[in-house]
């Protein structure tokens, strides 16, 4: 009896000695820690901004119609500015969800309508002038690009694919129309120059000091220009100096004679008087208190 009851308790001890090692040897595992999602952060247009946007969008409608692309491309335009007035309606009703991003589809089309346009009047403006021979390679360009922009326009492509191109043909156009202006510019600048010297020969900015100061800035705008390379707007700011000073010039004379044919008038009513009185004395002399006195 003795012996069973020793049995079991050493049997109870091992198996409690095997349990603590198993526990103590087991390792520990580290919760795991849930790995929250990544938020996509979303930046929305406040009310101001978006405003701003809707802005530029306008403006560009107006830069697109002052182009005349309303008559050159009418159904283009008015389905552009329709979408303008719907997206206009969502602001205005607080509906902004995307809306920045659909503005500004809608503002590279119009902006894809006015460099089409203008494209398309600067080359008719060469071809008119003669001007292709100044620069044909840019010409060509033009017309190339000018040609692919009409025609992924034309199969649905999107304004943004576009407008790098219509943008290069007109840029390519510009250059031909630019070129072709700098021989005119230098002969209008000596033609403003010959008019401002006269103006100042009889100092018309003393006469008409206003006047002369606002034709005088034109023609600097026109050296500005000048100096920048743009031949055919230097060119314009010289033509309209020249124009006005020759006014200044003009008008001015006028009023120097008119006033110098009034001192020829004073002093010959002078002159006269006094060849009258000089007549009168020669034939009454007076007589001094002298003689009187005797």
């Amino acid at each position: 009896m003795k012996k069973t009851n020793l049995f079991l308790m050493f049997l109870a001890c091992t198996l409690a000695i095997f349990s603590f090692i198993g526990c103590s040897s087991t390792p520990e595992v580290a919760p795991v820690e849930e790995t929250p999602g990544e938020t996509v952060v979303v930046d929305v247009p406040t009310s101001d901004e978006l405003k701003a946007i809707l802005e530029a969008v306008t403006q560009a409608k107006e830069a697109a119609k002052e182009a005349g692309a309303d008559v050159a491309y009418p159904s283009e335009f008015d389905k552009a500015a329709t979408t303008l007035e719907e997206l206009v309606a969502l602001y205005n009703s607080g509906t902004t969800e995307d809306l920045n991003a659909k503005l500004d589809v809608v503002k590279n089309d119009f902006l894809v309508l006015e460099k089409l346009t203008l494209a398309e009047v600067l080359k008719t403006r060469i071809v008119d002038e003669n001007l292709q021979g100044v620069d044909p390679d840019s010409f060509n360009k033009g017309e190339t690009e000018l040609g692919n922009a009409k025609s992924l326009y034309a199969e649905g492509a999107s304004s943004a694919e576009v407008l790098p191109i219509a943008t290069s043909a007109y840029d390519a156009f510009f250059t031909v129309l630019n070129k072709g202006y700098k021989d005119r510019a230098f002969d209008a600048k000596d033609r403003a120059t010959a008019a401002k010297q006269k103006a100042d020969s009889i100092k018309c900015a003393v006469a008409e000091k206003a006047a002369y100061q606002e034709v005088d800035l034109i023609f600097m705008s026109g050296e500005t220009s000048f100096g920048n390379g743009f031949y055919e707007e230097a060119f314009q700011r010289y033509e309209k100096s020249a124009v006005g000073f020759t006014d200044l010039y003009e008008t001015v004379l006028v009023k120097r004679t008119a006033a110098q044919a009034a001192i020829d008038s004073a002093q010959k009513k002078i002159d006269s008087a006094a060849a009258i009185a000089a007549e009168a004395d020669e034939k009454a002399p007076l007589q001094d208190e002298g003689e009187n006195q005797e």
